[in-house]
Order: structure tokens, then sequence, then C-alpha cells
């Protein structure tokens, strides 16, 4: 019976051995199944996170474009800012030059009202002069025949001629 007992035992420590590999074997089928769902998972997590890496990539994308975009039309705008601030600069020389114009024409306009003022003045005093040495028998008028209407039409030609020189 020893060796009856001796296979008993070796047949009972097999069996144990058996057991213990089953549960060791068993375990191992629960991880491995648990490593797969986690595999999943993981497989899951990294599509949904692919699939947000584009839309990222997509909206990078169209915020570059719309950079570029208001970059072109802000370039626009100061391109076309510029060729106002040019043509203002040039209506501003055109003005200052036309002012500059009228001053002097003002100045020559004065200078001739003031020379005709100083002639009318010695007409005036001319004629006055003759015009009573005439009224009190005094002196003659030689080819002259200035009278007070004569004067007053050279003064409203003098105005009228002022007046159409400084309009135009």
């Amino acid at each position: 019976m020893s060796e009856i007992d001796e296979a008993n035992k070796d047949a009972v420590e097999l069996k144990r051995g058996l057991e213990e590999k089953a549960w060791v074997i068993e375990g191992m089928e629960k991880e491995i199944s648990e490593l797969k769902k986690e595999k999943l998972e993981i497989e899951k997590r990294e599509r949904d996170l692919e699939r947000k890496l584009g839309v990222l990539e997509v909206r990078e994308t169209e915020e570059r474009s719309k950079k570029v975009r208001l970059e072109e039309e802000m370039k626009e705008k100061i391109d076309e800012l510029k060729k106002k601030a040019n043509a203002l600069q040039a209506e501003v020389a055109r003005t200052k030059a036309e002012l500059d114009q009228t001053n002097a024409e003002i100045v020559e306009f004065e200078e001739r009202a003031t020379l005709l003022e100083s002639n009318m003045l010695e007409v005036k005093e001319g004629v006055e002069g003759k015009t009573s040495g005439a009224i009190k028998g005094r002196s003659k008028v030689k080819g002259w025949l200035l009278g007070v209407p004569a004067v007053a039409m050279l003064f409203a030609a003098a105005v009228v001629f002022l007046c159409s020189r400084q309009r135009s």
C-alpha cells in the first residue's frame, strides 16, 4: 500500500497543483478579459482623441485662413486710407496754392484800389478847383468837361472793376 499511498499522495499533490494552476489560469483569464476591456476603452478613447484632434486641426486651419483674410483686408484698407491721405495732401497743396494766389491778387487789388482812390482824389480836387473857379468866373476848363456826373461815373466804374476782380 505504500505505493498506492504514495500514488495517492502524488495524485493529491498533482490535484492540488492542478487546482492552483487552474486558479492561476482563471485569474489570468480574468486579467486577460479586463485587459481586453481596457484595450477597447483605450482604442475608443484614442479614436475620440483623434476625432477631437482632427476637429482642432480644422479649426486651426480655419483660424489661419481667417487671419490671412483679415490681414489682406487690413492691408487693402490701409492702402485705401493711404490713397485718401495722399489725395487730401494733394488737395491741401492745391488749396494752399490757390490761397497764396488769392492773397497775391488781394494785395494787387488793394494796391490798385489805393492808386485809383488817389487818382480819383486828384481828379476830384482838380475838378472842384476848376468848377469853383468857373463858377466864380476866374478860370476856364480847357478841353476838359469834367463835372460831378463824370467823377461819379469814374468812381462807380472803379468800384465795379474791383468787385469783379475779387469774385474771379
